[in-house]
């Protein structure tokens, strides 16, 4: 590994420094400077680590020379493993809190229509349970009618028509309702699967 002394008494930036300037340091002539400078311009700024590696003079020797006014190296701390995994971590913290922000719109969207769902089907029982009262009614003036009023055929025939299209109204109502509540139960699952499906990513 070269170390040497520099032969040029202008102080370099090597991160501006030109070929020619870069190849009158001892130890690294042309064909490093060359390369230098065709790094430089591919990451924008040159390592403590790239420069060891191209030229084969140590970081110690170039800080050396920083510190005696020979070279300027610039800002060129490199992260450690411990810095590079923690901005993995972060940028994983990152990606799941969007992930986690959009899965509880997704939640509260499915929320609201549970609720909305919800309310049809307890309105729903609500009109079965009036209608379920009525059809009560019905049979029993039928039932009055037959016993005392044989002769009211017609009231008698125009009630049961009313009780058959109550029930029809009805089982119309129940089957709805039946409806409404597998939608819910749907959605709750959707819900549940996308939050146990996030939680596992």
């Amino acid at each position: 590994m070269a170390s040497g002394s520099v032969e040029s008494s202008v102080v370099l930036n090597v991160q501006t420094a030109s070929e020619t300037e870069l190849k009158n340091l001892k130890g690294i002539g042309p064909v490093k400077a060359h390369r230098l400078v065709s790094l430089r311009n591919q990451k924008g700024k040159l390592l403590l680590s790239d420069l060891e590696e191209i030229t084969g003079i140590s970081v110690a020797d170039w800080q050396k020379w920083e510190k005696k006014g020979i070279v300027i190296l610039g800002v060129m701390k490199e992260k450690d493993e411990g810095s590079k995994v923690g901005d993995e971590k972060k940028e994983e913290i990152v990606n799941w809190e969007e992930k986690y922000r959009k899965l509880m719109e997704r939640v509260k969207v499915q929320n609201e229509m549970i609720s909305n769902l919800r309310d049809e089907v307890e309105e729903a029982g609500e009109k079965i349970e009036f209608l379920s009262s009525e059809l009560e009614m019905n049979d029993a003036k039928v039932k009055k009618l037959e016993v005392e009023n044989p002769e009211m055929a017609i009231d008698y025939k125009k009630l049961k028509q009313e009780r058959n299209a109550l029930e029809n109204e009805k089982n119309a109502l129940e089957d709805e309702k039946s409806v409404l509540e597998n939608e819910k139960k749907s959605h709750k699952f959707d819900q549940r699967d996308s939050i146990i499906s996030a939680n596992g990513k």
